[in-house]
């Protein structure tokens, strides 16, 4: 992955919009902490189905990528939300916080629908990115 994409991942903020907050990268977020607590849950992942392989798309496309992402979803407990790169280098994307879902499922759903990255929260710790393809 190159340097440039590595820093659009990590400096991108992560709206979880029901929850009124975002996650950064590195970064504890109360917020989510609470609502992990509330869920009985102790992790949590911040996934799209937009962009595969970091290539943008039209929006038509990632609407229909994403909408094949939240039927895989329904079985979860997920929240809307959005990734947005406050440089704007990379358009808004739609994305979704899960819990109750195991990790391995993540990684695949992620593999399946080309993603390099998602976002891994443990509750009382921060953020983290998680690279499926560091190699790209």
């Amino acid at each position: 992955m190159d340097k440039a994409l590595l820093e659009a991942f990590n400096r991108t903020k992560y709206f979880v919009d029901s929850l009124n907050t975002f996650m950064l990268v590195g970064h504890q977020n109360y917020v989510i902490d609470d609502w992990l607590t509330k869920m009985n849950q102790e992790k949590a992942f911040f996934i799209t189905a937009y962009n595969p392989m970091s290539r943008q798309l039209p929006d038509k496309e990632n609407e229909k990528r994403n909408n094949r992402l939240v039927k895989e979803l329904k079985k979860y407990t997920y929240l809307h939300g959005r990734g947005k790169d406050p440089k704007h280098t990379w358009p808004a994307e739609e994305s979704y916080l899960v819990t109750k879902v195991h990790e391995e499922v993540i990684k695949k759903l992620m593999q399946d629908f080309e993603q390099l990255a998602y976002i891994r929260y443990l509750r009382g710790r921060s953020a983290e990115l998680i690279l499926l393809n560091p190699s790209s």
